[in-house]
C-alpha cells in the first residue's frame, strides 16, 4: 500500500507523520517547502516528486548570476493571518528565493484575492526605491495585474526593470499568450501585451517529444470525457505529469521487491522507500532523478515571450543535476525597452544616488556665493577706486613738475625767437597760455614785430624756454596742482613739452620746450602769404567734403 498525495503541505504534514509511523510510502507532487526536508523521524517515508523550493531558490539564483544580477525585489501573494489559512504556497517559494540569495531583498507580499490596481502600484513605487530585478510568486491573473501596473508606471518602457514569474503548479500559467484575456477589452489587452515583454517565466521543465505530446492529449480527452472538464488552451498541469511518474516510480520499487518466490511477498514500507531513493529512471518529463533523501531533482525551464509572434517560449533549461543553464538553439531572450543586452540591477548612481557626486549646489549655498561673490567684487572695485584715488593724491602732492632756481642755468646775451605769453590766472584758480598776436598791438616799442626773443636756458641738459610768470607770489591750491601735473604727464611729438614750473620768487617763471624755428606765433608771423593760399585751399576741400555729407546723410 501507498499514499499518493496530497498536495497542500499543511495537509501532507499530518498525512506523512502517521504513514512513517504505520510504514507506509508516501509520494506527492507537493511538500516542497523546507521542513519537508528534514525526514528524520517524522517524514521517513515521504518522497517528494516535484523536488523542492530550496531547489526553485537555486535554479533562480544561478539564471540571475548568469546575467550580472545580485539584487532582486520580491512580490508575493499570502494569505492575511486573521484567514486562519497559513502561510500560501507563494510564501514558501520566495521564503527559498530569499534564502538562496543570501541577502536581504526587499520583499512585499499582499493578498490578491482583495488587491486592487492602486495597490500594486504603491507595491511597484515601493520595490523599485531599492530593486531593478523583480521576482513575483502568485496566480496569473493577478501576475497580469501587476505588469499592466508597471507599465503605467513607464518600467517597460524604460527598460531598466525585469520581471520574473515563478509558475510550478497552475496549469493556466502555461499558456503561450498569458497576456490575452478574452473577457477583457481590446486596449488592455495591447497594453499587457507590451508589458509582457518585461517578464521571464520560470517552470518545472517539461519535454516536448511525441510521447510528451500524445500523454497530453490523452489527459485533456479523459478530463473531458469522465470529467467535462475542458483544458482549453492551458497545458496540463505537472502536478498531473508529477503524479503519473509516481506510480511509476513506486511500480518499479514494487517490482524490484518482490521475491523469487510468490509465497513470501512482504511489503514493507520503509523497504519500497529505500529503493524509491537514489533511484533514476525514465519517467513521462524526462529523466527523473531522486536524490538519496527523496527528493526529485528537479529541472526548470525559462520562458521569454517572442516579439514577433507574442507567444512565450522556452529559451533556456536550467538542470539540477549538474546546475547548469543551457539555452535553446536558435533561442533568445528579448529585452524591453529596445534594450539588446540585460539591464544592469543597480541604477548607475545607485537607488538613492549616493555613488555619484552630487555637482548642484543647495539655495543657500548658491545665495552665500552670489553675495560672497558681490561683496568680492564691491571690494575689488572699491580698492581699485581708493588706490586709483590715493595714486592721484600721492602724486599731486609730489608735484613732481616743481622745479627749482637753482637747477636751470640760464643763458644771458642770446637772442632766441619765440613768442610772448602770459599766465593770466583768476586767483590761480584757473590757468591758461595766451598768445598775444592781434597785430603785435602787446609789444611794446621798440620791438622787431616779426621776431620775438625770450630767455633761455639748460634744465636737465635739455634746453627749455624760460616764461616768466608776472607774479611774486603764487597761491597753489588743488585744482591748479591737478592742472600742473596733467600738463607735466601730456606728452606728444606734436606739442610742445611741459618740463615744470619755478614758484621761488622772484624767479617764477614756467619752462617749456625750446623750440628753435621759434612758435607757431612767429611762424604764422613770417609766413602769413604761404599759409593764406594753404588755408584757403583746405577750407575750400572741407566746405566740399561737408557738402557731400550733406547730401550722402539727408533724409
Amino acid at each position: 500500500d501507498a499514499f499518493l498525495g496530497p498536495v497542500c503541505d499543511y495537509v501532507i504534514a499530518p498525512v506523512a507523520r502517521y504513514a512513517g509511523v504505520w510504514g507506509i510510502p508516501v509520494l506527492t507532487a507537493g511538500a516542497q517547502a523546507e521542513a519537508f526536508r528534514y525526514k528524520g523521524e517524522y517524514f521517513p517515508t515521504l518522497t517528494r516528486m516535484m523536488g523542492s523550493h530550496r531547489l526553485v531558490g537555486e535554479a533562480l539564483r544561478h539564471i540571475l548570476r548568469r546575467f550580472g544580477w545580485k539584487i532582486a525585489g520580491l512580490l508575493y501573494h499570502n494569505h492575511p493571518m486573521a484567514s486562519g489559512r497559513g502561510n500560501s504556497e507563494c510564501h514558501f517559494t520566495l521564503g527559498a528565493v530569499f534564502t538562496a540569495l543570501n541577502q536581504t531583498p526587499v520583499h512585499r507580499s499582499f493578498n490578491q484575492e482583495t488587491t486592487i490596481a492602486e495597490d500594486y502600484r504603491n507595491l511597484l513605487a515601493f520595490v523599485s526605491k531599492s530593486a531593478r530585478i523583480v521576482v513575483m510568486c502568485a496566480n496569473s491573473t493577478t501576475i497580469r495585474e501587476i505588469l499592466l501596473a508597471a507599465e503605467e508606471l513607464g518600467m517597460v518602457d524604460s527598460g531598466e526593470y525585469v520581471f520574473f514569474s515563478i509558475e510550478l503548479s497552475s496549469s493556466d500559467n502555461n499558456s503561450k499568450e498569458p497576456w490575452r484575456v478574452e473577457d477583457d477589452t481590446d486596449e488592455r489587452n495591447e497594453k499587457a501585451r507590451k508589458a509582457y515583454q518585461a517578464l521571464l517565466t520560470v517552470t518545472a521543465r517539461t519535454p516536448d517529444n511525441l510521447e510528451y505530446l500524445n500523454f497530453s492529449r490523452e489527459v485533456k480527452s479523459l478530463a473531458q470525457s469522465n470529467y467535462n472538464f475542458t483544458f482549453g488552451n492551458s497545458s496540463v498541469s505537472t502536478f498531473v505529469t508529477a503524479f503519473y511518474d509516481a506510480v511509476l516510480l513506486y511500480a518499479l520499487a514494487l517490482k524490484e521487491s518482490l521475491p523469487k518466490k510468490p509465497g513470501e511477498v512482504y511489503l514493507d514500507g520503509g523497504n519500497l522507500t529505500r529503493r524509491m531513493w537514489g533511484k533514476s529512471f525514465k519517467g513521462i518529463t524526462g529523466d527523473v532523478n531522486i536524490d538519496e533523501n527523496g527528493d526529485r531533482i528537479a529541472d526548470y525551464s525559462l520562458l521569454d515571450m517572442d516579439s514577433e509572434t507574442s507567444k512565450f517560449e522556452i529559451v533556456a533549461n536550467y538542470y539540477g543535476a549538474n546546475k547548469t543553464l543551457e539555452y535553446i538553439a536558435g533561442k533568445q531572450i528579448h529585452w524591453a525597452g529596445g534594450r539588446l543586452e540585460p539591464p544592469p540591477d543597480t541604477p548607475t548612481c545607485g537607488f538613492d544616488g549616493s555613488l555619484c557626486p552630487d555637482n548642484s549646489l543647495p539655495g543657500y549655498a548658491i545665495l552665500s556665493i552670489v553675495l560672497m561673490s558681490s561683496i568680492v567684487v564691491v571690494f575689488i572695485v572699491g580698492s581699485i577706486f581708493v588706490y586709483r584715488r590715493f595714486r592721484l593724491e600721492t602724486q599731486i602732492a609730489s608735484m613732481t613738475w616743481k622745479v627749482h632756481w637753482d637747477d636751470v642755468m640760464v643763458l644771458s646775451n642770446v637772442k632766441t625767437r619765440g613768442s610772448m605769453y602770459s599766465l593770466i590766472a583768476n586767483k590761480f584758480r584757473y590757468s591758461q597760455l595766451t598768445i598775444y598776436s592781434e597785430d603785435n598791438a602787446s609789444m611794446p616799442e621798440g620791438v622787431d614785430k616779426n621776431n620775438v626773443y625770450m630767455p633761455t636756458g639748460l634744465y636737465k641738459n635739455s634746453k627749455v624756454a624760460i616764461k616768466e610768470i608776472p607774479r611774486n607770489k603764487v597761491e597753489i591750491s588743488r585744482p591748479l596742482l591737478l592742472e600742473l601735473k596733467r600738463m607735466k604727464d601730456l606728452q606728444h611729438d606734436h606739442l610742445v613739452r611741459f618740463y615744470g614750473a619755478c614758484l621761488e620768487p622772484p624767479h617764477c617763471c614756467l619752462l617749456t620746450e625750446y623750440c628753435p624755428k621759434g612758435s607757431l606765433q612767429v611762424v604764422s608771423l613770417n609766413s602769413a602769404d604761404k599759409f593764406t593760399g594753404y588755408f584757403y585751399v583746405k577750407k575750400k576741400k572741407i566746405k566740399v567734403l561737408i557738402n557731400i555729407c550733406h547730401e550722402t546723410f539727408s533724409f
